[in-house]
């Protein structure tokens, strides 16, 4: 009985550890080349606060669908603009997502994992075009 509960235990551990995740970079250009930050996992749905950057690199790509919601102010309490299914989209192309829009002044960020949390909002804006 206990080699069988470690082997299970074991196999577990093994499938785990073999989850893969997509990390990100903001960077300041919009070809994903210069001034790259540390990479962060789009699992974590964290507020970044990245004013003025120009693009994100995405790396170790998986299948995922993730969405990234960018807002005019640096609290992330709202949707200003929403890139959906910029995981699963760029898994199949280059993967670096140009965020220069000389309409948006974006300065902070934050992934949403489609499958868990829905992804973007129905309201295209939901900051109303005001620093909330």
């Amino acid at each position: 009985m206990v080699k069988v509960t470690s082997i299970i235990l074991a196999s577990g551990a093994l499938f785990h550890s073999a989850v893969a995740t997509t990390y990100a970079q903001f960077c300041n250009d919009n070809n994903c080349e210069e001034g790259c930050g540390g990479s962060v996992s789009v699992d974590n749905s964290a507020c970044l606060v990245e004013n003025g950057r120009g693009s994100v690199k995405f790396h170790d790509t998986n299948f995922g669908s993730v969405s990234l919601i960018a807002t005019n102010n640096d609290q992330c309490s709202c949707q200003a603009f929403c890139y959906p299914h910029v995981v699963k989209a760029l898994a199949t192309s280059n993967d670096c997502l140009d965020l220069k829009d000389p309409l948006h002044n974006f300065k902070s960020f934050r992934f949403v994992n489609v499958d868990l949390a829905g992804g973007c909002s129905t309201d295209e804006n939901t900051c109303d075009g005001s620093v909330q």
